[in-house]
Order: structure tokens, then sequence, then C-alpha cells
């Protein structure tokens, strides 16, 4: 949120508009931001502007433009590195086994991130 408020700090509500929003996303970007980073600082905006139309305090909601983001990553594990018995879709044999590995000494099961 610093760099919204270093950007539209003290400007009222009503004169945040879709041009300086796009003036925004371009500094942003040329400051070294991703798209998808811009993206998250204006959702921040859109949903203050969301809360204010709620509560009548704004009779005008300017455009939230959006910049096209890279596709997202697949999984963050390699294949190896998974284990030869669990696959992308773990068989019961695969989960009995990560359970028992997970057991405490005193017998009891810990919660498990398979």
């Amino acid at each position: 949120m610093a760099h919204l408020s270093t950007f539209f700090g003290g400007m009222h509500a009503v004169e945040i508009t879709t041009a300086k929003m796009r003036d925004f996303a371009q500094a942003r970007l040329a400051a070294g931001a991703t798209p998808a980073t811009v993206n998250r600082d204006l959702g921040v905006l859109s949903r203050m502007f969301t809360l204010a139309s709620q509560a009548s305090r704004l009779s005008r909601r300017p455009y939230f433009l959006r910049l096209p983001e890279a596709q997202p990553r697949q999984g963050f594990l390699e294949r190896a590195a998974k284990g030869p018995r669990c696959s992308r879709r773990p068989s019961a044999d695969c989960v009995v086994d990560h359970q028992e590995h997970n057991r405490s000494d005193d017998g009891n099961d810990q919660a498990i991130d398979i």
C-alpha cells in the first residue's frame, strides 16, 4: 500500500480516475514491478472504492484496468522430488506410507502435507 499512498496520497477519491490509474500502472512498471504486482496494487484500490461505494460515500466508481499477467506455475516440485511411489495423484499406498513416516513417538498422527 505504500506505493498507492505515494502516488495517490493527498488526492480525493473523486480525483482518482482511470487515466490516473493508468499513469500509476506505467510508473510502477517503469520502477520494475511485475504486471501481477501492479494488478494487486490496483485490486487494493478497487476494494477501497467498493467499500466507500457500499457505505454511500461515493456516487461513482472508476473503471479499474487490469494488466495481462503471466500464466501461473503448474507446480512447485520437480517430478524426481516427488519420489518413485507418489505421483500427481497419490495412491492409497503412498498416503499410508507417508502417514507412517509422520507418526510421532507417542503413536499419534501429526498433521501431514501431501
